[in-house]
């Protein structure tokens, strides 16, 4: 039994593949873009549009990464108004975004 975790941990530490022995940081290429000035003031503004319920679900789920399940514990609403409520504030952002007005 002992000699199979250590080959065990033997091939890991050898298999430059493994994710406990890789790098955290992003491979050169995949990093994602950062947002200029200008967008972070449109998406400031984009976000003014919603109501405070849809904005914090917006928030928890882009920002915090947060699941459906959890925003809905987090705000004590069912996940159907979690799942609505994004949709509509995903819809209003984007005509926000595109027109500069909904």
């Amino acid at each position: 039994m002992l000699s199979v975790a250590v080959g065990e941990l033997r091939r890991r530490r050898e298999d430059p593949h493994d994710p406990q022995t890789m790098p955290e940081q992003p491979l050169p290429g995949t990093e994602e873009p950062q947002m200029t000035l200008a967008e972070i003031d449109e998406a400031r503004e984009a976000l003014t549009r919603l109501d405070d319920l849809s904005r914090s679900i917006v928030v928890l789920r882009a920002a915090e990464e947060l699941s459906y399940e959890q925003i809905a514990e987090a705000l004590g609403i069912s996940l159907a108004q979690v799942k609505v409520r994004l949709l509509r504030a995903r819809r209003t952002l984007a005509a926000v975004t595109r027109r500069g007005e909904p």
